[in-house]
């Protein structure tokens, strides 16, 4: 391995990263505007003295302002509550999916006998995001019982004295893995861009194969990673991805 090879390496990774945030951007700028949005609703109906009810809620423009900041990457953009968030309610989610030109709302089965219940207070997104106070970006999963999607699920907290509820919202995994792909295919050398848990988000080369799990994390040689990665830059931006550029075979 030369040190040019390697510095180029490492400029590519850091102009990936720095795609790959800009391609998140909108997604992080969308979910904080319809967190504050949200917020704000919270706040009349605390000033009024009375529990939030749907119908502060409903008509925010920020749902959709979030769905046309994200275009076709999102597949659904809604707000998640805690328990008694919304008129006492142990389970809300206010959710609008794109169904073709439009939206629909998404209705879920919170009884909680069902074979089929929708029970968010479990799943991975809301707890980190709940317990955390911080923004999150999980996947990607198949939402079974949710949208039917396989998806990354972005969470932004609604916080003020109290956890509110979290603004999320479903990623399409096809679309972000072809334009995850459309980036790597500009870097000269193997590429790829991997999730904290090691998953395979998109590669320029069938050496790795999306979806799969790579057996170690990668890192540079010489740093106790994988051997025969030259760079590794983390994206951040609320996710746990991160862009590696390989050594030639």
């Amino acid at each position: 391995m030369s040190d040019t090879q390697a510095k180029t390496a490492r400029s590519d990774a850091e102009r990936i990263g720095s795609e790959v945030r800009a391609l998140l951007a909108p997604v992080h700028a969308g979910l904080e505007a319809l967190r504050d949005e949200i917020l704000e609703a919270f706040r009349r109906a605390d000033a009024e003295g009375r529990a939030v009810l749907e119908s502060d809620l409903v008509d925010l423009p920020g749902f959709f302002a979030a769905h046309g900041l994200m275009e076709e990457v999102a597949v659904g953009v809604g707000f998640v509550g805690a328990p008694g968030a919304v008129n006492g309610q142990d389970r809300y989610i206010l959710w609008w999916q794109r169904r073709g030109d439009g939206f629909a709302r998404l209705r879920l089965n919170f009884e909680p006998d069902s074979v089929d219940v929708y029970d968010y207070h479990e799943m991975d997104w809301y707890k980190v995001a709940a317990e955390s106070s911080r923004p999150v970006l999980y996947g990607p999963y198949v939402d079974y019982s949710g949208s039917g999607h396989y998806v990354f699920t972005g969470a932004v907290p609604v916080r003020s004295d109290r956890f509110i509820g979290i603004a999320g919202a479903d990623l399409s995994v096809t679309e972000m893995e072809r334009r995850l792909t459309g980036l790597l295919r500009t870097v000269g050398l193997d590429a790829l861009v991997v999730t904290g848990e090691r998953r395979v988000l998109a590669a320029n080369t069938p050496r790795w194969v999306v979806g799969s799990k790579l057996r170690v994390a990668p890192a540079p040689d010489g740093t106790g990673g994988t051997a025969g990665f030259l760079a590794v830059v983390p994206v951040g931006l609320d996710s746990d991805w991160s862009v590696a550029v390989a050594a030639p075979e």
